[in-house]
Order: C-alpha cells, then sequence, then structure tokens
C-alpha cells in the first residue's frame, strides 16, 4: 500500500485527475466528435484525462470540494457570458491543489533539467501541502488566473494557436536558470502559481488572494512567459500530423454531422482559418482583399437551424482558403479579370461576364447593372445553375460566382458558392 501524496498516510490510493475531470466533461460536450485529443500525442484521441494514483479517498474528496466551486462559480459561468466574479477563500485553494498536483507530476523531468532549482521547488510543494490539509500559511507565491479570447491581431503567432489557448488542456512547471512556476492550462483560462521568484512582473488584474474580484480585461505583459506559451504551441504542433487527424475528424463528422457544426470546434478551428487568411491577405491587393471578403463575408439567412449556418460559414471559409492558396501568377489574373469586367460593362453599360479557371476553383465574376435585387439574384441563380449543368461529374473544383451590381451603394453584391 502506497502513501497518499498528500496527508502522507499508507491508504489505497484513487485514480486521480490532475486536470479536473469536469474540463474533460465539458470538452467532450462542446467537441466536433465527441472526444478528447491528447496534448503529450495531439494525433491521439482519447475517452478521458489523464489519471494517476495519488490521493486517498479522504483527500480525493478534499480536494473536489474546491474543484466544484471552480467549476461552478468561474468555470461554467465564463462560458455563459459572466465577465465578472466575486470569490472566497475557496478559489485560491483551487489553484493551488491544481499547481500542487502538477508540480508532483513534472518534478522529474524539472529535476533533470533544472536541479539548482528544485530546492526552491521543494519548499513551494511543502507549503502547498500544508495549507490544502488545513494550515493558514499559503507561503509567499502568487497564484493568477488569466481568461483567453479569440486572438484579434496575430501575425506572428505559429499555427495552432487558437486551438491550443481556446480548447488545449495542458500542466507543467516552467523554468531557466533564473526562474520557476507552475503553468496550467485549461480551455479558455490559464493558471500560474510562482514559485522563483516569487512575485510575478506584468501581470495585471490577474491575482487571486484570499478573497476578491475577479475583473476583466486584463493582461500579461511579461515578455518570458509570452516566450514560453509560443514554444509551447510550437511544441505541441510540430508533432501533430494534420493528415492523419483530419480523416479521422471527417469520418466522425460523416456520423454525426449535426453534432459537429453546432460544436465549438467549429468556431475555434473558423477563428484558427480567419487568422491564417488575415496573414496572407495583407500582401494583396485592394481588389482581391475585397473579393475574398465578399466570399468570407456573404450574408446567410439567420432564420435556418444553427448547423445549416455553421455549414455555409465552413463552406466559405473553405472558398477563402482555396482563392488564398492560389498562385501568385492567377491572383494576378483574377485582380486583371474583375476590372476587365468592370470597364467592358461600364463602357456598354450591358451585363459583362469573365471567367477563370485554376486547379482549386471556376471563377465567374459579372457586372449586372440593373435597378433590383431580384433582378440581379435571379441572373447570378441563373448563371450558378448553367455552370453546375456544365460541370463533369469527376469535377473536384470549387465553383464562385459573384455579381457586381454598380447601381446598388448599399449591397451591391450577390454570390453562388459550391463546395467541391
Amino acid at each position: 500500500m502506497e502513501s497518499c501524496a498528500l496527508c502522507k498516510k499508507k491508504r489505497p490510493l484513487r485514480m486521480s485527475h490532475v486536470i479536473p475531470s469536469f474540463v474533460g466533461k465539458w470538452l467532450k460536450e462542446t467537441s466536433g466528435t465527441g472526444l478528447l485529443r491528447s496534448i503529450v500525442n495531439p494525433d491521439e484521441r482519447v475517452q478521458d484525462l489523464r489519471t494517476l494514483p495519488l490521493l486517498c479517498d479522504e483527500c480525493e474528496e478534499r480536494l473536489s470540494a474546491f474543484e466544484t466551486y471552480f467549476a461552478k462559480n468561474v468555470f461554467y459561468p465564463f462560458f455563459e457570458g459572466k465577465t465578472g466574479y466575486r470569490y472566497d477563500f475557496r478559489l485560491k485553494k483551487f489553484m493551488i491543489s491544481l499547481s500542487w498536483r502538477t508540480l508532483l507530476v513534472s518534478y522529474a523531468d524539472f529535476k533533470n533539467d533544472l536541479p539548482k532549482l528544485c530546492g526552491y521547488v521543494d519548499k513551494a510543494e511543502e507549503a502547498w501541502r500544508k495549507y490544502l490539509l488545513g494550515s493558514l500559511d499559503a507561503g509567499p507565491y502568487e497564484h493568477h488566473l488569466f481568461f483567453l479570447n479569440f486572438v484579434q491581431n496575430g501575425e506572428d503567432l505559429p499555427r495552432g494557436f487558437e486551438w491550443y489557448s481556446l480548447r488545449g488542456i495542458d500542466a507543467t512547471l516552467v523554468g531557466n536558470e533564473q526562474r520557476a512556476m507552475v503553468y496550467s492550462k485549461l480551455p479558455w483560462i490559464i493558471l500560474v502559481s510562482s514559485i522563483y521568484p516569487t512575485k510575478l512582473e506584468g501581470w495585471e488584474h490577474t491575482r487571486i488572494d484570499d478573497a476578491g474580484e475577479i475583473q476583466l480585461p486584463q493582461s500579461i505583459k511579461d515578455g518570458g512567459f509570452g516566450d514560453f506559451l509560443l514554444n509551447r504551441v510550437g511544441l505541441v504542433f510540430g508533432k501533430l500530423a494534420p493528415e492523419m487527424a483530419d480523416k479521422r475528424i471527417l469520418k466522425t463528422i460523416k456520423k454525426k454531422p449535426k453534432m459537429f457544426l453546432t460544436s465549438q470546434s467549429v468556431e475555434v478551428s473558423l477563428a484558427e482559418a480567419k487568422r491564417r487568411r488575415d496573414l496572407k491577405k495583407r500582401n494583396l491587393s485592394r481588389t482581391l482583399n475585397e473579393f475574398i471578403w465578399i466570399v468570407e463575408g456573404a450574408l446567410e439567412d439567420t432564420h435556418q437551424p444553427k448547423e445549416v449556418q455553421q455549414l455555409h460559414r465552413l463552406g466559405r471559409s473553405v472558398l477563402a482558403d482555396a482563392l488564398l492558396d492560389t498562385s501568385e501568377h492567377e491572383l494576378l489574373k483574377l485582380e486583371k479579370l474583375i476590372g476587365l469586367t468592370i470597364r467592358e460593362s461600364s463602357r456598354s453599360h450591358r451585363d459583362c461576364k469573365n471567367t477563370l479557371d485554376t486547379d482549386q476553383l471556376v471563377i465567374v465574376f459579372m457586372v449586372t447593372p440593373c435597378f433590383s435585387k431580384v433582378s440581379q439574384r435571379l441572373k447570378v441563380a441563373i448563371e450558378f445553375r448553367r455552370m453546375m449543368r456544365q460541370r463533369k461529374k469527376s469535377e473536384k473544383r470549387h465553383l464562385i460566382v459573384t455579381s457586381f451590381n454598380p447601381y446598388d451603394k448599399n449591397m451591391p453584391f450577390e454570390n453562388a458558392f459550391y463546395v467541391a
């Protein structure tokens, strides 16, 4: 019989979660596949979060009470849109319980890499363990909670950052020759406990005390931590083989399409794809940027079920990606084609259209000077049906039909898309 890591008594041990089980449950409920992806091996999809024989029944229940408090008062309210949180000592207890468990499971690797800092880590472990058992002194360490969000400007962020920050779970001891801290990553939330030095500089509105209020917005002006976060994302996604993962995900989507289309996974994937496109668009002309924006931002029927709206958004994202993956030469041809069509229609005061064929896309750009939105939409529909009738069964290219009406100053564009 082994000793409990918390009370040190020889008792039967339970399989304890390092990251609380309610986090895994939430991830599965909001996932497009109903499965979890391992942060250690991202190609591996798992049913549950990692567990270890760590605590006896009594100590497991002790820590479980703090997890319940965090789940009910912070975690779930955050996803319901709450932006301010009054808290008591139980939030600090939860954070220390999470950091303490993370410290224990990461200690061996940390000792191999940074043995000189292990004395500081040992002191923190002892202080946190005694505090969880009832001591009033948690030591001089700081504990910080930071809420994440979709990225607004992320030109230097690595591939997968959006997925890691909003869907990923992670936990480890972080250190170099000058500092050591415990890092835990939940979906949309970062939790950090200082070890050495005990004070964290540059963290604003993030510190958790014995009682108080969490207020947004928050900020982290700690370049060293920022570098760690970017490296952590690169480490995870350097292991990922997207082709393998995509095939398995697609199989699951075909079995449960509604589950996928109404999941948070779709929102994160769309945001990640848009951020990548925004970086590529910076080098394009205004004409091409506007054309891609037309594809990305096409209006949809908000009365449709959410899964239908999401399906349309995914389709537009696929088309916009295909446009930006087109060669520089083909993009230049598209830009010239748009200008030529507008000039021809302007000179003749009649409908004009031109077509561009690429490896991935067939693009029809029309200028339809008319005084009726119904008439413009009808012309788009007729052209779209004509193009679809001409397609071969083996055709794998996407189709974009776009109409520009120079007389309509409010909504000049109408579109029809087919995603192959």
